[in-house]
């Protein structure tokens, strides 16, 4: 897993409000009578931001050896990022609910994930966000309790988070740059319920496989 892929040396952001993350060109530059005061607008919640804060790139694509991908087996995004780690052959695992609940019944057993103790979802939540060294996160059309507390959770453990929109035109090589730059080897990946998303467990899988089939 440790072969690169060609990659262009883009800049790229995160909004250290939101965790919108996508690239520099589309935050708004606010300038500023003395140049080391200028700012910049995030696209997605408007928040002012310092220029030099939360900026990565990189040349090229890689994973760690023993990548990784974690997430708690809900319908939608959870479940696209587990079909997509088995289509490639990645490792996966999490936690999921006592009794592996799931709003359309039990976690189906192909996918290797631990059972917590209680059954509630923000325990399975925090835990995978615990354990993982860093949390992607694919928003839906619609705002998301689950997805609002993951983000929570991610900022209080102060782990390399990135909220990223699967219809950005260049959320593919936003993915590629951040999962890079940060160094990742445990990816937890969360999002909408199918329900709330309709779509959005295929458009996770597709986007994915797409997204890492070069560096497996």
């Amino acid at each position: 897993m440790e072969r690169p892929a060609p990659y262009g040396s883009k800049g790229y952001r995160s909004c250290t409000a939101c965790l919108w993350t996508g690239p520099i060109a589309a935050f708004d530059m606010i300038p500023a009578l003395i140049k080391s005061l200028d700012q910049v607008r995030c696209p997605n919640c408007g928040a002012l931001l310092d220029i030099e804060n939360n900026t990565f790139k990189t040349d090229t694509f890689e994973l760690p050896t023993g990548f990784s991908i974690v997430s708690g087996g809900q319908t939608g995004v959870d479940r696209g990022a587990l079909d997509a780690a088995i289509h490639l052959g990645i490792p996966h695992t999490g936690w999921c609910p006592k009794g592996r609940k799931a709003e359309d019944g039990i976690i189906p057993d192909k996918y290797n994930l631990r059972e917590m103790d209680d059954s509630s979802y923000w325990k399975r939540t925090e835990q995978n966000v615990a354990d993982s060294d860093g949390t992607l996160i694919f928003p839906g059309d619609c705002e998301s309790k689950g997805t609002s507390l993951t983000i929570k959770l991610a900022k209080r453990y102060g782990k390399p988070t990135a909220v990223i929109p699967l219809d950005s035109p260049l959320a593919l090589e936003t993915f590629r740059a951040w999962v890079s730059s940060m160094k990742i080897k445990v990816l937890n990946i969360a999002g909408p319920r199918e329900s709330g998303s309709p779509g959005i467990c295929s458009a996770t899988k597709n986007f994915l496989i797409n997204a890492l089939n070069s560096a497996v």
